[in-house]
């Protein structure tokens, strides 16, 4: 993968490779200085990849002792300085852990030579759980599962020179580059609850072999980093299916901020040696996030692998449609298996084919990109309705809640119904089968997640959401009345099982299907792999259990009712009769198709994206059923009614008409669905036009048969009369609201005569005309009024109209529903979590939708029991932003709120605590100093002011070796509260620093802690030249620069580091140390920069500090080529050293 371009570069299997692996828990390691990667398997044998190639290099037996007898995780550690690789033999497992008295667990840490490939340690450990080691490469701390502690390892002897106790089992370990802490991730093995345990990030002083500092974090998953440049610990950690990055501030040990998200689960994390942001995995959708170092949300996001979130099959335009996943959006493949089209949208939440309606709904995250990456941490979804036959996106209706779990078409109604979970309560939501419009929503107390519709269109059955300590609901089917939108009843299902007492997953349902022609559903429950239970949808009550396993988990299933099958994706044919099987070679998968016309099978694995097409049994390809017989077409006034003789086949769905009104022309379909009567009136014709009419059958699966029943013709006829025309034959209106719609009034045959308008309504509804008596041609306002108390459904309303001896009518549907008002979301975040009395805190926030209003904040004191709202106005995308001054020192929470209006039900957002102090502060103060320093260092003193006063002046003290004191003053600090100093450390001898700030009129001053640092002789410096030119013309460029950048880095191991080392390099943007900071180079390698050099040399080397001079690059018999043109001689480089030592005595190390 390239991280300059964001993408995928290559993909290797492990075959390509030549490797044995198994990912589970086994990160593999990198060793840079030597462009190796180590990985291990169950055996002896550490594989080492070449990183140039990608493939195996080579193997390194470590032994009979360190081939594993079962498969546990190992922890590999690469110390590039000392060469070496540390591997342990096996993490000892959680469930060890559970025993109350565990027998030792022994292992081994194996320590390899990276260079005579040999093992040169084995040293036994008891029960390891994590391992880091100590730059110094002396020493290796082990978290020991067993006994709850931290073991410190000494490399030299091979014995545990001190422990650190826990209260919790340390699960990750990673020390600190630059400070002497390790920092421990720790929590209970084996939780309470999976959903409230919590982890704990602890930092541990080395000096003291204690703990100083505690953050609460997530339990489950931990990965950490530091980035060295801004003295920050991140940290990714999991709970549920939810996840959280955490950045920690480790000059204190306080956490900056913590960014929780319930839709990813991050494991992985990096620091990108590009640009210094911080790489995280998203372990479910195989997404690499790039995340912005200073506030922690993603800036982009890199594709690693497919994200198949299931499969569905057009089996009339032999399509298949694959949900991105997380990945967002789908793809659309041909019946071979070719991308046809990739259709970009949010996070897939499932997709339903419809034949009948060509539709193809799809369940979306709204834009995951906005949530996810800016910080909007909000779950809203919405279904998105295209025509199947085009793509053609027709309509997307947002729709609030947590999750999107079914999508069922319903032609009895012409209505889809949509479920949507809140863990705790759930809705149900009526979308028009066509134009996606929301029709209405009904809300339940209870989580409710899939559905299937029964065969009497009256109910429906969902699966309860058990979620923690439900036990009221588990094992039953919920029974769903749609006509008043209630759960009627429920079906227990746990007596029919064989599921342990002590199953997690006790409770637990899937609907596989239902069979409309025979009234049955079938049901299954993860803790039973055994059966499947039957339910008559008539009585609904079990009517049989069948031997049927391996359908007990969510993977999606191919039923076909009417060969009465099902296609599992494991590659089994299962006949639901006799439960007799037939089989077919695929891999694992995670979800199937199948097209019935062409007897196909899809099936599609959610772990490596691969699509496996394979041809299904001989003989159970579908046919049509055939055309209707005895078509007559009977004309009438602008109307031509047709029958014809119904056909015999099982597999009928209905009929299509097609028309023609002109000779010359082609037949059009006429009928949107299926006709199910065996009669159809065309209406709205033009008297005195000749009409031909043929019929064609449907069957199942939408297979229409290619014939059409021969042409039959009429000619509509009429007298003097009117026409009325309704131009929308349905329409919804909501209780307390009204619709119109237009009607045109057409006259016949040279009518002229006054016509009076009215309309048959049920109590609750008023239809008013407007004009009511009106002289055709007229268009006429019709317009439905919805009283509160207007009878909720569909109603079908005769409109009609009358003259002195004419009669016409116009029949329209109206469907009366609840007034149902769209959900809002309401934001609120602060800019501090603690404020000093008498600084204002800044709360701002974001009101889905945008509009301008007014949003009501209530501070409340949590001690004083006090209770200050104040209203602040919205602008037009509905942000809003306000300052809040406490009147007094508490413990504060603050929550927004917004009433609603004519189209939005009112929100709230999440309540947030802060708190407001006294105004006393504390400042820190650090170096960017190891342990110790060298005579003449530069040191930089910095830290930190909190609260943060804004830009102040800081005092730095300074108490020299030799007993004399300096005060710096006036040192201004930032806005956000940092300072910083250099200061040269010039005198041998122990130093002490700290600082201090005096305080202003609302924050009290504060002093720092005394730093000591001691002082010792300089170890030199270096003049590094990579002579040659960054161009594609000088050959041995490359050669120059690498070897340069490998001797600057050996010097940095070396304690020469970045401001004792100057390096000439044509190419003078790179990041040599890898640091995030392209400042390594300091110059062009040109004969002028060496001259310069010499100069900074002579101030900074004496007797007691020597100067390697190294140098690489391409000789001639003149000398060294350090530029195009210009030649360093042997003789000048010679008189230039001499006159070094000469005026500063010191030594000079020449390597060429």
């Amino acid at each position: 993968m390239n991280l300059q371009l964001n993408a995928v570069t290559d993909l290797m299997t492990r075959e390509e490779m030549g490797i044995h692996w198994e990912s589970w828990g086994v990160p593999p390691v990198i060793n840079e200085s030597r462009d190796e990667l180590y990985l291990m398997y169950t055996n002896e044998f550490l594989q080492v990849i070449d990183l140039n190639t990608s493939t195996l290099k080579k193997e390194i037996d470590l032994g009979s002792e360190a081939r594993q007898g079962g498969w546990f995780p190992r922890i590999l550690l690469v110390d590039e300085w000392e060469n070496r690789l540390y591997v342990v033999d096996g993490i000892m497992s959680t469930r060890m852990l559970q025993v109350q008295v565990p027998e030792k667990v022994a292992k081994n840490v194996f320590i390899v030579d990276l260079s005579s490939e040999q093992v040169v340690k084995q040293i036994p450990v008891n029960s390891p759980m994590a391992m880091a080691l100590d730059p110094s490469g002396q020493t290796l701390y082990l978290g020991n599962g067993q006994d709850r502690t931290i073991e410190i390892l000494d490399l030299e002897d091979s014995q545990v020179r001190d422990t650190v106790q826990l209260e919790l089992v340390p699960f990750a370990l990673l020390t600190d580059p630059q400070e002497p802490y390790l920092y421990a991730f720790v929590k209970e093995p084996i939780p309470t609850s999976w959903l409230t345990d919590q982890g704990r990030l602890l930092r541990i002083d080395l000096r003291t072999n204690t703990v100083d500092g505690e953050i609460t974090v997530f339990p489950l998953d931990p990965h950490m980093v530091v980035d060295r440049g801004t003295r920050t610990l991140w940290l990714v950690s999991s709970i549920g299916g939810a996840s959280a990055h955490y950045k920690v501030d480790l000059e204190d040990f306080q956490l900056l901020f913590a960014r929780e998200s319930a839709s990813l689960r991050l494991s992985g994390l990096e620091m990108s040696p590009d640009n210094g942001d911080v790489l995280a995995l998203e372990e479910s959708t195989g997404l690499l996030y790039r995340l912005n170092p200073v506030d922690g949300w993603a800036k982009s996001r890199i594709e690693l692998g497919a994200d198949p979130g299931g499969i569905s099959v057009s089996e009339v335009h032999n399509q298949v449609f694959i949900p991105r996943g997380g990945h967002g959006g789908f793809f659309v493949l041909d019946e071979t298996g070719d991308l046809v089209n990739t259709i970009e949208a949010g996070w897939s939440k499932g997709l339903v084919v419809d034949e009948f309606a060509d539709r193809l709904f799809v369940g979306e995250r709204i834009d995951d990109k906005d949530i996810d990456l800016h910080g909007e941490g909000l779950w809203i979804n919405q279904v998105v309705i295209y025509e199947l036959s085009t793509l053609r996106r027709v309509n997307q209706t947002v729709i609030g809640g947590l999750d999107l779990t079914a999508m069922k078409p319903d032609h009895e109604r012409g209505v889809l119904w949509v479920m949507v979970n809140s863990t705790d309560r759930s809705d149900l939501h009526k979308l028009d089968l066509l134009s996606g419009e929301l029709l209405g929503r009904s809300h339940f107390d209870v989580g409710l997640d899939m559905i299937e519709l029964a065969p009497d269109t009256s109910k429906a059955y969902a699966t309860f959401h058990i979620f923690s300590g439900e036990t009221a609901r588990s094992g039953k089917v919920a029974v769903l009345d749609l006509v008043s939108q209630t759960v009627a009843g429920t079906i227990d299902l746990l007596p029919h099982f064989q599921v342990d007492q002590s199953d997690g997953r006790r409770g637990l349902l899937t609907l596989l299907g239902i069979d409309s022609r025979r009234d049955r559903l079938y049901v299954s429950t993860p803790g039973d792999d055994e059966h499947v239970v039957v339910i008559d949808t008539e009585q609904d009550e079990v009517i049989e259990v069948l031997d049927l396993p391996g359908f007990n988990d969510r993977r999606g299933y191919s039923f076909d009712f009417e060969g009465n099958t099902v296609v599992h994706p494991g590659g089994r044919i299962v006949n639901l009769e006799t439960l007799e099987e037939q089989s077919f070679v695929v891999p694992y998968s995670s979800g199937v198709g199948r097209n019935r016309i062409t007897n196909t099978i899809y099936t599609v694995s959610s772990y490596t994206g691969e699509l496996v097409i394979t041809l299904g049994p001989a003989g159970t390809e579908v046919s049509p059923p055939s055309i209707p017989e005895n078509v007559m077409a009977e004309a009438g006034d602008e109307e031509v009614v047709l029958s014809w003789q119904a056909v015999d086949d099982s597999t009928l769905v209905g009929y299509h008409v097609y028309r023609r009104d002109r000779v010359d022309s082609d037949f059009t379909r006429i009928t949107r669905l299926p006709l199910k009567d065996t009669s159809y009136t065309d209406l709205d014709l033009t008297n005195g036009r000749t009409y031909s009419y043929r019929i064609s059958s449907v069957g199942t699966f939408a297979l229409e048969n290619i014939g059409r029943t021969e042409p039959v013709a009429a000619m509509p006829v009429g007298g003097d009369n009117f026409d009325m025309l309704v131009l929308r034959k349905s329409v919804s209106v909501t209780r307390e609201d009204s619709v119109s719609l237009p009607m045109s009034i057409e006259p016949l045959e040279g009518f002229d005569e006054e016509v009076m308008l009215s309309a048959e309504v049920p109590a609750g509804l008023e239809v008013v005309f407007s004009p009511e008596k009106i002289v055709p041609p007229r268009i006429v306002e019709v317009k439905v009024r919805a009283a509160a108390n207007a009878p909720l459904g569909r109603f079908e309303l005769t409109l009609q109209g009358e003259s002195s001896d004419k009669s016409n009518t116009a029949e329209i549907v109206v469907e009366v529903t609840a007034k149902v008002l769209e959900q809002s979301v309401l934001t609120l975040d602060l800019d501090q979590e603690e404020v000093p009395l008498d600084i204002p805190l800044s709360i701002s926030g974001r009101l889905f939708p945008g509009t301008s209003t007014q949003v009501q904040l209530d501070f409340r004191a949590e001690h004083a029991d006090t209770l200050i709202t104040l209203t602040v106005n919205t602008d037009k995308e509905g942000g809003y932003r306000a300052p809040f001054q406490a009147p007094f020192t508490d413990k504060w929470s603050v929550t927004a709120s917004w009433t609603g209006n004519a189209d939005f039900e009112g929100a709230q957002s999440r309540t947030v605590e802060f708190a407001v102090t006294s105004g006393k502060t504390r400042i820190t103060a650090t170096s960017d100093l190891a342990d110790n320093a060298d005579l003449g260092w530069i040191a930089t003193v910095k830290g930190r002011i909190y609260p943060n006063p804004g830009t102040v002046a800081v005092t730095l003290n300074v108490r020299k070796p030799d007993g004399t004191e300096e005060r710096i003053e006036g040192l201004l600090a930032s806005e956000e509260g940092f300072y910083g100093h250099d200061l040269r450390m010039d005198q041998q001898g122990l130093w002490e620093v700290w600082t201090s700030w005096k305080g202003n009129d609302r924050l009290l001053g504060a002093a720092s802690s005394v730093m000591t640092i001691p002082v010792a002789a300089d170890v030199g410096r270096v003049l590094l030249v990579a002579c040659g030119q960054d161009s594609p013309r000088d050959t041995f460029w490359p050669t120059a620069n690498y070897l340069g950048n490998l001797a600057y880095t050996t010097f940095q191991k070396r304690r020469l580091l970045k401001e004792k080392v100057l390096y000439l390099n044509d190419r003078q943007a790179q990041d040599v140390d890898r640091d995030g900071f392209q400042e390594d180079v300091d110059g062009g390698a040109t004969m002028d920069g060496i001259g310069g050099a010499w100069d900074w040399v002579k101030e900074r080397v004496n007797a007691e500090n020597p100067l390697y001079v190294y140098l690489v690059g391409k000789g001639t018999p003149m000398g060294l080529e350090v530029s195009p043109g210009e030649v360093l001689t042997a003789a000048q480089l010679g008189a230039d050293l001499a006159e070094i030592e000469t005026s500063t005595g010191a030594s000079v190390t020449l390597i060429v």
